[in-house]
């Protein structure tokens, strides 16, 4: 998990190596709701959450979940209960 240094560019966010903000690290291309809507509603992206960079500094926290180290043997049981219970 972490908190980088970001902002907004057009439709995307782009993340900084460190506060100076001198150097983008990478971008995150966000795509627009493609939905039509009522005149006057906006199509939100990710990026409307974010500041732009001539406004304010700001941040993305992001975070990874995995199932686990060494899930094989869960799945496997999980597996045959599912052939044993289910009828054919």
């Amino acid at each position: 998990m972490g908190f980088f240094p970001a902002n907004s560019i057009g439709d995307d966010i782009e993340i900084y190596s460190d506060a100076s903000r001198s150097s983008t690290l990478t971008v995150f291309h966000t795509l627009r709701q493609q939905m039509e809507k009522a005149p006057g509603h906006y199509n939100w992206a990710s990026r409307t959450w974010s500041a732009q960079a001539d406004r304010r500094e700001d941040y993305l926290g992001a975070f990874a979940v995995t199932a686990g180290a060494d899930i094989e043997p869960l799945l496997a049981r999980f597996q045959q209960d599912q052939t044993t219970t289910i009828p054919s």
